[in-house]
């Protein structure tokens, strides 16, 4: 089996960000001979983030799988934990610590784990960026990537009489005064 990064997404009624996440996965450009398998844990969403998560993954030509949660109430980590023991079953579980000969070989082949949030995109070329720093030595045990935020549009910039109106503004693409301060803020905070 060829070594993977494996990326974990966890996506509470993500809907409307999940495609923009995948897509950035999709652009990557991977290590020669690694394979990149997604995650999408969909958790309590009420919305339709697995449908979109699915699409994107066809329309991207990504190996998602989208894991399902209900009734977590350990939000994120909780999420993060389902996928964890979807490779790795229940460290906890005294009982069942057997995994089946695909679970060891998927899990030997397990190069890098990339958690990242579903409202978030990889700048191009980061995935092989982490991936040389994070091989560079035997003695590092993980990297992080450097965050920035895209500015959003204005959204007096739109036209009322745009019959796409309510469409772009759906999109995220758009804010109003208040949610350009809050990226801005953010992005004074990632900077520091």
């Amino acid at each position: 089996m060829k070594p993977r990064i494996v990326a974990f997404i966890p996506a509470h009624n993500e809907e409307k960000s999940i495609r923009d996440c995948l897509e950035g996965l999709g652009d990557q450009l991977l290590p020669n001979r690694v394979d990149l398998d997604v995650f999408v844990i969909a958790d309590n969403c009420t919305d339709r983030t697995k449908e979109r998560a699915e699409q994107a993954a066809k329309d991207f030509n990504l190996n998602v799988k989208v894991l399902i949660t209900e009734n977590n109430k350990q939000r994120k980590v909780g999420a993060l934990n389902t996928a964890w023991k979807r490779i790795y079953g229940d460290t906890l579980d005294l009982y069942s610590k057997t995994l089946t000969t695909y679970q060891q070989l998927y899990k030997e082949s397990i190069k890098a784990i990339l958690g990242m949030d579903a409202d978030s995109r990889l700048a191009p070329q980061a995935l092989i960026n982490l991936w040389e720093d994070l091989m560079t030595s035997r003695n590092i045990g993980g990297v992080m990537a450097k965050y920035t935020m895209r500015m959003l549009k204005k959204k007096s910039q739109l036209s009322k009489d745009d019959v796409q109106y309510e469409q772009k503004l759906a999109s995220g693409e758009y804010g109003g005064p208040l949610t350009r301060w809050w990226t801005h803020q953010q992005k004074q905070d990632m900077a520091s």
